[in-house]
């Protein structure tokens, strides 16, 4: 089946099919803005590494602790709104965080399958 004619139940579905250990991350730099729940102020960065369960972030505005449950707002493909997807601090670094990415709908699924490259 072509990546066009895909619909996000089949991109779920090939996602779960994999292997569930840890996923693979691949090095994608690309803007993210993340806040955390209930709050009105939006914190801006970049992502160093992304996979389908989570990514390493680095913060250019303020820094989030370990525990945060954040929505994080990535600009996967140039000229599009952005894709909002659900996570939770799991460590921090000296310049950032690395976030758990929390339970994702289909059509979250979907984009972020579409922004990674097979196998990530």
């Amino acid at each position: 089946m072509s990546e066009s004619r895909r619909t996000p139940s089949s991109a779920r579905e090939e996602i779960e099919r994999r292997d569930p250990s840890p996923a693979s991350r691949i090095a994608l730099r690309v803007p993210v803005s993340y806040r955390s729940a209930g709050a009105d102020i939006w914190g801006e960065g970049t992502s160093w590494n992304i996979s389908r369960s989570g990514a390493l972030l680095e913060w250019a505005s303020k820094p989030a602790p370990v525990g945060t449950e954040l929505l994080l707002w990535f600009s996967f493909f140039p000229g599009s709104t952005g894709t909002a997807l659900p996570g939770t601090v799991t460590r921090t670094t000296p310049n950032g965080f690395a976030v758990r990415f929390g339970e994702l709908e289909d059509d979250q699924v979907y984009l972020l399958k579409r922004a990674l490259p097979d196998g990530a």
